[in-house]
């Protein structure tokens, strides 16, 4: 496997840094992951799947996210936060919005195409592994992003809106969600 290291400074938006990441790739389908995030063990068979092509006549795979809180097995909501992570590699996708940004097939948002889940494959999102003062800090600054994109057009998703009030309800008043078995 050939693995080629782009360093680039962050710009403002997350889209335009995305976006110059999926010019480098190659691959027939392009599997996203973030430094804070793992998928569940149960991806290899996913992707042994799509390389079996499997899903040729699908454009794109959406994950349930784990947002733990406080350790591994908690979790700020029910995995209702999904994303599409595992996506084909066409020349008409992009991702477009500074801080939400979303996928999108030519002007068309892609979780609207022809797109499946991945069952009990989830990702699973380590960044809340924090104190609740730390995770406090970390909810009013997504609370100031929201309000940002809102303020520019932009409309909140459903799981935006969804884990807006996961944050208010889940970490402010400590009421965590196990982490379901399966999703390890």
């Amino acid at each position: 496997m050939d693995i080629k290291l782009i360093d680039n400074p962050m710009p403002e938006s997350f889209a335009e840094q995305r976006n110059l990441a999926l010019s480098y790739c190659t691959g027939d389908w392009i599997l996203q992951i973030d430094a804070d995030e793992t998928y569940s063990a149960n991806i290899r068979e996913l992707l042994k799947e799509i390389k079996q092509e499997k899903y040729e006549d699908k454009i794109g795979i959406i994950f349930p996210t784990a947002h733990l809180i406080l350790d591994e097995y908690h979790m700020n909501d029910n995995g209702g936060d999904v994303h599409i992570r595992l996506f084909k590699n066409l020349p008409e996708i992009e991702f477009r919005g500074d801080v939400h940004e979303q996928l999108y097939y030519k002007d068309q948002l892609l979780r609207e195409l022809n797109v499946i889940s991945s069952g009990n494959c989830v990702l699973k999102h380590y960044s809340m592994l924090k104190n609740k003062e730390d995770l406090l800090v970390k909810g009013k600054r997504y609370l100031q992003w929201t309000k940002k994109s809102q303020e520019a057009g932009i409309p909140l998703t459903e799981d935006e809106e969804f884990f807006t009030k996961a944050i208010e309800n889940r970490i402010l008043q400590g009421n965590l969600i196990k982490v379901p078995e399966e999703w390890y």
